[in-house]
């Protein structure tokens, strides 16, 4: 069975149709899913009753069966080629062009369920209404709808007024009427007395309640098992999903003891980085204070260049005086030898101190040189300090080097201010 299930509380009435009519021809006009056709097939196979059955319909839907895609009629079709293409033959065409396939006063039982419109059920009914024969019997369905424009109930209304007819009211009603002139006459007394005796509509009611029901329960049952599945299937992703979220859980847990660690890693080395900053800042208010000292060494050198320059143009004077003296002969030859030793002294003590100056500005030109290479090691310093977590031990290191020879360099300038004295001492004397 496939829902709509509004035909099967009719499926044991189909079955005493077949039964009691024997019909030569039966042919369902809207068959849709097949549940009551395959009832009426499967009635003609159970009974073994020489019945030819014929099942015309687009299997394209409607405005009231609604429209529906190929896989219904595939459905249909599987279903009729395994279990009843003995006695059962698809028409998959209209209603009308199906009426060229059928002779007329030849089939014996039809049943009517296409669209539910007035119009279309009367039109229905007077086009097959020929193909009836004298033992014909039509049944309706959906004679006790009255919403959505279904109209059937109307159409019915008028005919059971022209025919001997019977209707049920349960499964959205089942209207029979007996069109022929030689219907059989036990089903025909069957109609007249049920139109009078409720037991008959209780009966075939309680007996398509109890499919219904059966169906519904078969349907809970493969709902049920089909929830287990998906319960299970659940279940398997909640406890993959509680592994992962565990396994989560861990490396986040790891991960905030980790982070924690870094952190406490970089307070200490921002603490180290501060104390170098203050470190290298001393070295820098030390180094402008040296570079300061040079700055006056050389403001002092400088003029004691122009003190030596004085000095040259002096010697020059006295040796230009000298010869003067030598030409003139002016105080004898003992006169000019004391000169000459007196010029000889003053030359040698003027070489003397231009090589100490010489040496002097060596030491200068050195130790700037030295100045520059620390001005660049402060810098490979201060690059250093960017890398935090590598080099804190080797820069580290190298400032206590650098302390070490700026110590070294100060102990040299100590000397060069110790011979600059000297010298400031002689020239004095001198």
């Amino acid at each position: 069975m496939a829902k709509p299930y509004g035909w099967i509380q009719h499926i044991p009435f189909a079955f005493f149709l077949i039964e009691k009519l024997k019909p030569t021809i039966f042919v369902e006009l809207g068959t849709h899913s097949g549940n009551s056709y395959f009832s009426f097939c499967q009635a003609v196979e159970e009974l073994k009753i020489a019945t030819k059955c014929y099942a015309v319909d687009t299997w394209e839907g409607d405005e009231h069966a609604s429209f529906y895609d190929k896989n219904v009629f595939k459905r249909v079709k599987s279903i009729n080629d395994e279990h009843f293409n003995r006695v059962s033959s698809l028409l998959k065409m209209t209603f009308d062009d199906a009426l060229a396939y059928f002779n007329d006063q030849t089939v014996d039982l039809l049943h009517i369920d296409g669209l539910h419109t007035y119009e279309a059920v009367k039109h229905d009914f007077d086009t097959w209404l020929p193909k009836l024969s004298e033992q014909g019997v039509v049944i309706f369905h959906d004679t006790n709808v009255r919403e959505r424009g279904f109209g059937v109930w109307k159409f019915w209304e008028e005919l059971r007024e022209k025919y001997i007819s019977f209707d049920f009211v349960h499964g959205n009603g089942l209207g029979v009427l007996c069109v022929g002139d030689t219907v059989d006459e036990d089903f025909v007394s069957f109609c007249k007395e049920a139109n009078h005796n409720p037991y008959y509509r209780n009966f075939f009611s309680t007996l398509g309640n109890r499919i219904l029901l059966y169906q519904e329960l078969d349907d809970t049952r493969k709902e049920l098992e089909l929830n287990k599945s998906e319960i299970k299937k659940r279940e398997n992703e909640l406890e993959i999903r509680e592994k992962f979220i565990s396994k989560r859980n861990e490396e986040y847990e790891k991960l905030k003891k980790d982070t924690e660690s870094f952190r406490k890693i970089i307070r200490e080395n921002d603490k180290v980085i501060a104390n170098f900053d203050v470190r290298i800042s001393n070295h820098k208010t030390t180094i402008d204070l040296k570079n300061e000292a040079i700055k006056k060494l050389e403001e002092r050198l400088e003029k004691h260049k122009a003190a030596m320059s004085k000095r040259d143009s002096a010697i020059v004077k006295l040796e230009e005086r000298t010869k003067q003296l030598r030409e003139d002969n002016y105080q004898g030859k003992e006169g000019m030898l004391l000169l000459e030793k007196r010029l000889l002294l003053h030359q040698d003590t003027i070489s003397k101190k231009n090589d100490k100056i010489q040496d002097l500005q060596n030491s200068l030109e050195n130790y700037k040189t030295a100045l520059a290479h620390k001005d660049e090691k402060i810098r490979g310093i201060e690059l250093t300090i960017n890398q935090k977590d590598v080099l804190n031990t080797q820069l580290t290191d190298k400032i206590q080097r650098i302390v070490e020879e700026l110590d070294s360099k100060k102990n040299e300038i100590e000397d060069q201010k110790s011979i600059l004295r000297e010298l400031e001492y002689e020239n004095s004397i001198r």
